[in-house]
This record gives C-alpha cells, sequence and structure tokens, in this order.
C-alpha cells in the first residue's frame, strides 16, 4: 500500500491557531483513501536528556479513522522514508525535521508538498518575529528558503501569499496550488437568528499585540460614531497593560469586555451573541475566524488585505473595506446601525456560502492534490 507522510504537530488541547489547528483538523476528518496515512510530529527540545529521543526515538500518539499519528527521531523519519517510499510528504510548517524530507528526496522518488501558512522573511520585515532570537530567525528564513525552491508543489490559502512567493522568492505560480481552509461544524450548528438585536453588538477576534491585526485602526473607527456599541474582544494578548492602556482610548459610547482566548465551541458560543464580525487588519495571510463567523450566521466585515476576503462577495454574503479608510469604514458601520434590516439576508448567504468550507470537503481537496490530480 502506498502511503502519504504529513509533518505538524500533534496537539491533543482545542484552544489552537494557524497550522497547529489546520494539522489537527486535517487528522480528524482525513477521509478514507488508497493509502496508508501517516501523520508525524517530532521530540523538541535542547536538553542533553532528550537527545536520544530526538535521534532514535518512536512514540504512538493517536490513531485515528482513517490515520495515526506518531513522534519520531530524526533517524527514525528517515527511515520511515526510504521503507515506505511514499507518493507525497506534506511539510505544514517551519520545523527543522521538515529538512528530512528534503534529503530524503535524494534517495526515493516523492512528491514533496510546502503548506505556505505565512511567509517568515515577510512577516520578519513587518516587525511580525522581533522578539525571535537571531539564531532562529537565520535558522527559519534558511529554513524556509529550502522548503520554497525544494519542494514540487507549494500549497497557499491567500492569493497575497501566492504574491508574495512571486515577489520574494521569484516563485512561477505554476508552482502554486490555492487552498481553502476549514470550518468546524459547531459554527454550523448556531440557529440563525431572525431578528437582530437592538444593540450594536460587534465581535473582533485579533486579540491585541501584533500591530498589523489593526486593533488601533479599530479604536480610532469606533471613536467616530456617535451612538452605543458593545464590543467583545478575544484572541491572544501579549501585554495586559499594554492592552489596559489602548481599551483607555475608547469613547464612553463604547463598552467593551474581553472574553479571552476561545476555543472553537466557545468562540462559536460567543457569536450567537453577536450581530457583526469585524475584521480590521492591515496584513493577514488568512483569517479562519472570518469563515467561522459566516458559518455561524453573523455579518462580517473584513478588511480586503486579508486572505480570506477573497471568499466574501461585497454586499452579498459580507461587507468588505480598505484598511486604513476610516471614514468608509465608520460609514459603513453607521449605515448598519440605522439599516439593521439589512442584515438578514447577509447572514443567511453567507451561512451557505460555507458550505464548501466544511473539514470533509477541504480534507478532500488537499488528498486530491498530494495524489497529483490538481
Amino acid at each position: 500500500m502506498k502511503s502519504l507522510l504529513i509533518f505538524g504537530r500533534y496537539h491533543s488541547k482545542e484552544n489552537l491557531v494557524g497550522s497547529e489547528k489546520l494539522v489537527k483538523r486535517y487528522f480528524e476528518n482525513w477521509p478514507r483513501s488508497e493509502y496508508e496515512v501517516i501523520f508525524i510530529d517530532f521530540f523538541f527540545g535542547y536538553k542533553l536528556s532528550i537527545l536520544a529521543d530526538k535521534l532514535f526515538g518512536r512514540e504512538n500518539l493517536q490513531k485515528g479513522k482513517n490515520a495515526v499519528f506518531v513522534r519520531l527521531g530524526l533517524v527514525r523519519i528517515i527511515q520511515l522514508i526510504l521503507n515506505k517510499k511514499p507518493k507525497s510528504i506534506l511539510v505544514t510548517g517551519l520545523e527543522g525535521y521538515a529538512t528530512a524530507a528534503i534529503f530524503a528526496k535524494l534517495f526515493v522518488e516523492v512528491n514533496i508538498f510546502y503548506l505556505v501558512n505565512g511567509l517568515y522573511r515577510f512577516e520578519l520585515k513587518e516587525s511580525m518575529w522581533g522578539k525571535d532570537r537571531w539564531f532562529f530567525k537565520l535558522k527559519n528564513k534558511i529554513l524556509e528558503s529550502l522548503l520554497i525552491h525544494k519542494a514540487d508543489k507549494l500549497i497557499v490559502m491567500s492569493d497575497s501569499v501566492k504574491q508574495q512567493l512571486s515577489d520574494i522568492y521569484k516563485i512561477k505560480l505554476t508552482k502554486v496550488l490555492l487552498h481553502k481552509l476549514g470550518v468546524d461544524e459547531v459554527f454550523f450548528s448556531l440557529p440563525l437568528k431572525n431578528k437582530i438585536s437592538k444593540e450594536f453588538q460587534i465581535i473582533y477576534t485579533g486579540g491585541h499585540g501584533r500591530e498589523l491585526k489593526g486593533f488601533s485602526f479599530l479604536i480610532e473607527v469606533l471613536n467616530e460614531l456617535r451612538f452605543p456599541v458593545q464590543l467583545s474582544i478575544c484572541g491572544p494578548v501579549e501585554s495586559v497593560a499594554n492592552f489596559e492602556d489602548d481599551c483607555a482610548k475608547f469613547g464612553s459610547h463604547i463598552s467593551y469586555k474581553y472574553l479571552g482566548f476561545l476555543n472553537a465551541y466557545q468562540l462559536a458560543e460567543a457569536y450567537n451573541d453577536q450581530n457583526l464580525f469585524i475584521l480590521p487588519s492591515k496584513y493577514e495571510t488568512f483569517s479562519i475566524a472570518t469563515l467561522e463567523a459566516m458559518a455561524a450566521g453573523l455579518t462580517v466585515i473584513v478588511s480586503q488585505s486579508a486572505g480570506a476576503s477573497r471568499f466574501v462577495v461585497n454586499g452579498e454574503n459580507g461587507i468588505l473595506f480598505e484598511f486604513g479608510d476610516n471614514k468608509k469604514l465608520a460609514a459603513i458601520l453607521k449605515d448598519l446601525h440605522q439599516n439593521a434590516m439589512e442584515l438578514s439576508p447577509i447572514r443567511v448567504k453567507a451561512r451557505y456560502s460555507m458550505e464548501e468550507f466544511r473539514w470533509k470537503n477541504v480534507t478532500s481537496e488537499l488528498l486530491d492534490s498530494l495524489r497529483g490530480n490538481k
């Protein structure tokens, strides 16, 4: 039986974002196929006590319906590749052990796919990883360049990352596959509200700490409004003191509450109490939270700078705006406040448009790519 290998981090918890959540959902929803599918994690850490595990360790982590998840040392990973001679290997993150796949390609005929969740070189330039030590910055830049140039295909979730690959690494776009992220079933299970709450309720999921998330921009826009706003904030907060300082800038007409860093079930419950979802980002690789909000039946107001904006048809299943245009976004919010009934058809179309994003559909599309059918 031919094999497919997927390199990614294993987590049993639910509070995940980015590629870690992606790998977990791929594993849980992997479809039945003609392949033996093995997800591979690595032994991490820098203590001498785990050196043997980093080279020769093996740990069975979880057995799924159609795949298994194991943790292997570097030698074991290479042995597995040489023994299984997999059809394809999917690398889902900037992990050093992923170089084993590139090394094995010297000895085994295998297709390497690299899932580009975001470009480290671009994000470093935008000061998103300023706290990383120089060694990790250098390692990640070298590893990213190696994976991008040596992989047979690159999987991206947005047109912006696709263009960055061309601009920064001079990659031919024929090498790039545009894929989708999925939406958890819990968001589809929420009842669509027939009536819109009189309170102007907005939820923002970008947390606080990264300037590119647009929290400062959001403050400026909401302060231009002249009616009461209830703002719910969730996501990671890097500095509570800085967060509180920024929230103190809200006008007296804005009441806010911080909900914390929520898992899918908690976020779905939070969405159920809201009318509007807003994504004010200057840069966002994708934003799965946008799709989750649409599936939950919220009216989404999304920056055109976000990868997920390609799935929003302005005025049909959501509303788009250009980051930095304070007056435009404020005008959108004022109009929605005065014409609340306009939200109902948008909410219905938003949920309907998300049907194709159920994880079972997304993983089936990925399997087709790894087969070489796309």
